[in-house]
């Protein structure tokens, strides 16, 4: 226990010199300018490295650009160490490698040789885990010829105290045999004693010649140490012009494949922008003469309709007029005294006629509106929205789409059940909008249907059903047929523009579904989903706005 109590009073004392010294030196900055400011900077970089590395790092980086101002290599070695450190700790390897590298020169230029010695050592541990062979090879030949010089410096400064040690003895000595003599002659010394001294000094001459051969051997070691680091010099500059020339070579064919790359990317983007445009040309081609020929069903559909218009007016007209007919005649018969087998069978002509009139009347309303929507299409005029009868709209749509489907196809039936809801309400659309999605999509279906048959043959029979029906907030259209349904492949696919699976020739240019989708989504607020498995049916689902009351 009572040690905790000593090292948490230590760690408290530790803390209060460093910030102590750290206020000293922030007190000094203030004022602090030159080289005077690069090493507080340095300083202040010793004292916070371990306890605030970014700030640490700021006073380096402002140190650096400041000694490198200046001039100031020693400032510049010991800033461009610690960023190499800290580079190297946050594994920026190329970063710290540059960093140390300038500290090396800067440290060279300053003749600190034991920070040069430490840059060259960090360098090797960065060269060591990037395996960079030759920074490796090079940070090794340095830290050796710096480790040689150190210690030739270290044993000449050896060999000096030594030799002033022994100076500083053999003064002694000699001062001690001259105070010797004299008390010799003073208090006539023995001879013994005499020779004892002479001893010592002669000891001591044996010592002193010793040293001499120490110093000599020194001296020729550091020569032999200076040849090598010559020679060790003369190597890494052949290393690093080879280097120089592998560089060289790698940079002309990074540049050689860099321009090949971007003359193959000129290449293709030229192409390919040619093909587009070839597409994009036959596409609009396809387009104008797609329009053209839309433009001269329209013209003809609309003539139709105004041909057919006149006689049905007539048919209509005549058909009021034998209704009325009938009823008067029905009138007549009751007032007039015939006998009753004949009065009898003249009421049951006069109802007949009514029945045939009615029926003539119900009809011809019936191609009046369905002339009325062909007119409303030709014209391509979208309207406004109004209350429609959803189940009649339906209706005229289905015989619509039937008939003009039989009318190019004769000889193929097709099964058509309808289910349309009792007591639906009417729905506040655009009927032309509604009525174009509604053909688009039973068209659609009758061609399904009859390609299947063509595959099928006899054996299939084709069904198409169209069901309405009301929900909580929506009224509900479901078409429905037995054809080869919707590949799982292209189901993502079925309301893009301009997709179709329709060989040329056949259909529209593959936006059909996709008006179909605009008009019930954005132009209506419904939804218009479907439902498919491949072979055996497709259901579409259409939901418009008013299921409620």
């Amino acid at each position: 226990m009572k040690h905790r109590y000593i090292l948490f009073f230590l760690s408290i004392a530790l803390t209060f010199t460093t910030v102590s010294g750290r206020q000293t030196i922030a007190e000094q900055l203030k004022t602090a300018t030159g080289r005077e400011r690069v090493d507080l900077l340095n300083a202040d970089v010793e004292q916070l490295r371990f306890t605030d590395a970014e700030t640490a790092k700021k006073r380096a980086e402002e140190a650096l650009k400041l000694s490198k101002k200046l001039n100031y290599p020693s400032g510049i070695a010991k800033s461009s160490l610690y960023l190499g450190i800290k580079a190297r700790d946050d594994k920026s390897y190329q970063k710290s490698a540059n960093y140390l590298e300038e500290a090396a020169q800067a440290a060279q230029a300053a003749g600190d040789r034991n920070l040069e010695l430490t840059a060259w050592k960090v360098l090797e541990q960065v060269a060591r885990i990037k395996g960079w062979n030759n920074s490796l090879a090079e940070a090794e030949l340095h830290i050796k010829k710096l480790e040689n010089g150190i210690a030739l410096e270290a044993k000449s400064a050896e060999y000096e105290q030594l030799k002033t040690d022994f100076d500083t003895k053999e003064d002694a000595l000699s001062k001690s045999l001259t105070e010797n003599q004299a008390i010799r002659r003073t208090l006539n010394m023995t001879r013994e004693e005499i020779l004892v001294q002479e001893a010592e000094l002669a000891r001591i001459g044996q010592q002193k010649a010793e040293l001499e051969t120490k110093a000599a051997q020194l001296e020729a070691e550091s020569a032999r140490n200076a040849l090598e680091a010559s020679e060790k010099e003369k190597e890494l500059l052949q290393i690093n012009d080879r280097l120089r020339r592998q560089r060289l070579i790698q940079l002309m064919l990074f540049i050689g494949l860099g321009a090949a790359v971007v003359i193959i990317f000129l290449l293709y983007r030229f192409y390919r922008l040619k093909r587009i445009r070839a597409e994009e040309k036959i596409q609009a081609q396809r387009q104008l003469m797609q329009q053209e020929k839309m433009a001269t069903l329209g013209q003809l559909t609309a003539g139709i309709a105004h041909e057919i218009k006149n006689p049905l007016n007539f048919v209509n007209n005549f058909a009021e007029g034998s209704s009325e007919m009938a009823e008067d005649l029905k009138d007549a018969l009751n007032k007039t005294g015939s006998s009753s087998d004949d009065q009898e069978l003249a009421m049951e002509l006069a109802e007949d006629l009514r029945q045939n009139a009615a029926y003539i009347l119900h009809h011809g309303k019936r191609a009046d509106r369905i002339i009325n929507s062909m007119m409303e299409h030709a014209r391509g005029d979208r309207g406004a929205p109004q209350q429609v009868d959803l189940n009649l709209l339906v209706e005229d749509s289905v015989n619509l789409t039937y008939h003009g489907y039989r009318a190019l196809h004769p000889t193929f039936n097709i099964d058509l059940q309808l289910d349309l809801a009792q007591s639906l309400p009417k729905a506040e659309i655009v009927p032309q909008d509604l009525s174009r999605v509604l053909l688009n999509l039973l068209n659609n279906a009758c061609y399904a249907l009859h390609q299947k048959f063509k595959e099928k043959g006899e054996a299939f029979a084709p069904v198409l059903s169209v069901k309405t029906e009301r929900t909580a907030d929506d009224l509900v259209i479901r078409i429905r047929d037995n054809g080869p349904g919707i590949p799982e492949a292209i189901r993502d696919k079925v309301f893009n523009p301009f997709f179709t699976t329709k060989p040329t020739g056949e259909g529209n240019a593959g936006l059909g579904l996709s008006i179909s989708y605009d008009i019930v989504v954005q132009g209506m607020n419904g939804k218009i989903d479907f439902k498919s498995k491949e072979g055996e049916f497709t259901e579409f689902e259409i939901r418009v706005p008013g299921g409620r009351v």
